[in-house]
């Protein structure tokens, strides 16, 4: 998909009639990156940025219609119409569309979604527009096209040459007799299954490096099982060192609220290991390559740096979050099975501990603060010397709200909650004074202000949600 699209962008830049749109479902990410309503979104403010006169298409909404989406905001159906409108009105100029991922969308909207395109291509097509859309999906959700070219990529000869091509290129076994011999068996051995090459060449690779013999490393690749979910299992277990801190990198990858920065990710595990840790970052100690590999080594090759501006750790494929959630999940859950609670109590405990650090010898902080809007040099300031911080501030009582969720009961934690330090870190991190708290303000406040309901549910003075209090709200 990633081939196809580039491809198309390049040829649109030497055909200005052709306009090229693309969007990516991340399962990982907000609402608007997982949903069709943001996938509608998102394709109308590109066509509207590169055909600006496209903006005439919202004609057909009445001016009735037009107060409640300025009012409420906007809905699908509004998006889909508007979206209607605007393809109708293209002309001469042909528009390709690609979207990929489907299978990381809810399986609903993936179907009704592609009911909607099939119906555009229709309205396209009288119109005499020239529509093309490409989707991309693992095998299951099935998605069932009216219309359309259907390609299985394992059963393609390309995909096999690909993947050939792969292996010749990435795996690094210098000037060995046997290293083409053993780049068949990979082949042979992969089912055409293109993460699962990636997987094994990265054992492999890592085996060469060591110095074992290519005797070894054949004996390695005989070990190596031909599925996916048992290689999944095999990395998991395969090294009895470092599993708790695979084990803590995993579950930061799992259940984090938003994908972390490598650094974030880096200093997360290491106060999951090490609670007297400050979470300081000496960059002369620590770059951020040794951090990313880092991330590699710690996650056993499941994890990667995206090579985006966005520069975030995710899983190499959903189907690691699958796998973990699903048929591995009772045997590296060690307490009670239950993954999910306790995978935010550990995440709790991580962000409590940065919580708890001393920054001061590192950072000086001022008090009484200055205005949020002197103190963005401050904010930066942390943000560079302690990764971890601000994300542990803004989620530790989230985390907490999550193992409540899951039946692992906080109120201890509620109790021993270093409550006038979280307020004034918080504080020290927020952008605008109007959202700063004052020093009086309850904890049951915050709890409410950011929507716990179920660490609401156990505090003591949850009766006292009627008082009212000098705050924000």
């Amino acid at each position: 998909m990633k081939f196809l699209f580039e491809e198309a962008k390049n040829n649109a830049k030497i055909d200005s009639s052709q306009i090229t749109l693309s969007f990516f479902f991340l399962a990982r990410g907000t609402v608007e990156e997982k949903s069709t309503m943001g996938l509608y979104r998102s394709l109308l403010h590109q066509l509207f940025e590169k055909v600006g006169e496209l903006k005439d298409s919202l004609e057909w909404m009445t001016a009735d219609g037009a107060r409640v989406i300025q009012r409420n905001g906007w809905h699908e159906e509004a998006l889909k119409q508007t979206l209607m409108h605007a393809v109708q009105k293209l002309g001469s100029r042909s528009l390709m569309i690609f979207v990929d991922a489907l299978d990381e969308c809810d399986k609903k909207q993936a179907a009704d979604m592609v009911c909607f395109f099939e119906e555009l291509c229709d309205r396209a097509r009288e119109e005499q527009v020239r529509l093309q859309i490409c989707f991309s999906s693992r095998h299951y959700p099935t998605i069932v096209i009216q219309k359309g070219t259907e390609v299985t990529l394992e059963d393609e000869t390309g995909h096999t040459e690909d993947i050939k091509q792969y292996i010749k290129s990435k795996l690094r076994l210098g000037k060995l007799k046997q290293a083409e011999s053993l780049r068949s068996e990979i082949l042979e051995k992969s089912s055409s299954i293109f993460l699962w090459v990636v997987l094994v060449i990265d054992i492999l690779n890592s085996e060469y490096r060591q110095g074992t013999a290519s005797t070894k490393i054949r004996d390695r690749l005989k070990e190596i099982p031909p599925g996916l979910t048992e290689l999944f299992e095999m990395i998991l277990t395969r090294y009895g060192e470092n599993r708790e801190r695979l084990q803590v990198c995993l579950k930061w990858i799992l259940f984090a609220t938003r994908p972390l920065k490598p650094q974030e990710l880096y200093f997360a595990v290491q106060l999951g290991l090490d609670k007297e840790r400050s979470g300081f970052w000496d960059q002369e100690d620590m770059d951020l390559e040794q951090i990313k590999t880092f991330v590699r080594s710690s996650s056993k090759g499941l994890a990667e740096v995206t090579r985006n501006k966005a520069s975030e750790v995710q899983f190499i494929h959903e189907t690691v979050r699958d796998f973990l959630l699903g048929k591995y999940e009772g045997q590296w859950s060690t307490v009670s099975g239950n993954l999910v609670g306790h995978g935010h109590e550990i995440l709790r405990n991580c962000c409590l501990a940065q919580l708890n650090a001393s920054i001061n010898k590192n950072v000086d902080l001022p008090d009484p603060l200055p205005k949020a809007s002197e103190a963005r040099q401050l904010r930066e300031t942390i943000n560079l010397k302690f990764p971890f911080l601000e994300y542990s501030v803004l989620n530790v009582l989230h985390h907490a709200n999550g193992a409540q969720q899951n039946a692992i009961e906080q109120g201890d934690f509620l109790a021993d909650f270093p409550l006038q330090r979280w307020i004034f870190l918080n504080n020290t991190l927020e952008q605008y004074d109007k959202r700063r708290y004052t020093d009086a303000v309850s904890f049951l406040y915050i709890l409410a202000e950011k929507n716990l309901a179920d660490l609401i549910r156990i505090h003591p003075m949850r009766e006292s949600c009627f008082d009212v209090e000098d705050e924000r709200y």
